[in-house]
């Protein structure tokens, strides 16, 4: 059976902005979940997590794979998520790291991928004096509608501005159709 999966961005959760509405809109069965340490999920959120999300996306393939018989064939990342969803998609060229399930995909949704990492240090100004007094910054949020303050720290910071993207132009199957959103006064995710 085929199905899609729907991967939210940093700080969101599998119903956030159009998660949800997607999924009730489309003609296919689909998943979404939320990312270790965010909203339902157990576990605690990080900025730079993004190797476990990268692993979360691969359990939550190959769970629905065995326990249920679907591929995906079908990955919509947001924002953080388009960058672990194409590391994830990504793999499948490699044959010690790729899965079977990575192997599977057909498409993929871009929606406001951060693909230009360099440009989160603003977080490094943003948070300077808190970093300078107590070694960590507070990223105060909202999730589901409800207030969350998260902490940000310099390594972390330093470790998401860092992710290599190269893996979209070097290791990115030729065979997976890509679909672009992003819009042009984004102020989140500068395209």
């Amino acid at each position: 059976m085929l199905a899609l999966q729907i991967i939210h961005g940093s700080m969101g959760h599998k119903d956030y902005i159009y998660q949800r509405k997607l999924a009730s809109l489309l003609p296919v069965d689909s998943f979404r979940f939320d990312f270790r340490g965010n909203l339902e999920s157990g576990g605690k959120w990080s900025l730079a997590a993004l190797p476990n999300e990268i692993d979360d996306i691969q359990c939550v393939a190959h769970y629905l794979h065995t326990h249920y018989g679907y591929f995906i064939r079908v990955v919509v990342g947001h924002s953080k998520g388009s960058v672990t969803s194409t590391k994830w998609i990504a793999s499948a060229t490699s044959a010690e790291q790729g899965s079977e399930e990575a192997r599977q995909v057909r498409a993929f949704v871009n929606v406001a991928g951060r693909h230009r990492m360099y440009k989160f240090r603003y977080l490094y100004d943003l948070h300077a004096d808190a970093i300078k007094a107590q070694g960590y910054g507070i990223w105060k949020v909202k999730v589901a509608g409800k207030p969350v303050d998260a902490k940000v720290y310099p390594h972390d910071i330093e470790a998401f501005s860092n992710w290599d993207t190269s893996y979209v132009s070097k290791d990115f199957p030729p065979n997976v159709d890509v679909l672009t959103i992003h819009g042009l006064e984004d102020g989140i995710v500068p395209p």
